[in-house]
């Protein structure tokens, strides 16, 4: 994740003010070094863990709690295209065609939320 930052400010010149992440990296490493850079964490928290830098002073502000909700917004359509969609496994030989039918399924979930 933080090879992406670097390429994102090396390539387009945007530096990131706050990164969003999963449990997986609810850790002290990662939170810490986002910190150094100067990046806000949003990070999703594991009940009962406690981690230097993200304690109340992130997890209080109202822009973390939306991209929580924005996260799970995107959680809820990978769970839709994995066992609805059945991309769970593909059936396709070579990325292309397994990315089509990612494509057709991302479009079909669109017009359900659309309707």
């Amino acid at each position: 994740m933080l090879k992406l930052l670097d390429r994102q400010k090396d390539e387009r010149g945007v530096k990131a003010d706050t990164l969003g992440a999963d449990k997986a990296y609810h850790c002290q490493d990662f939170v810490s070094e986002l910190r150094r850079r100067k990046v806000r964490p949003h990070v999703a928290c594991i009940d009962r863990r406690k981690i230097a830098g993200l304690d109340r002073r992130t997890t209080r502000h109202a822009s973390y709690w939306l991209s929580q909700m924005k996260r799970k917004l995107v959680e809820q359509t990978f769970g839709w295209v994995k066992t609805v969609g059945g991309l769970r496994k593909t059936r396709f030989i070579g990325p292309e065609k397994t990315e089509l039918a990612a494509h057709f399924n991302c479009a079909a979930y669109n017009l359900l939320r659309v309707a």
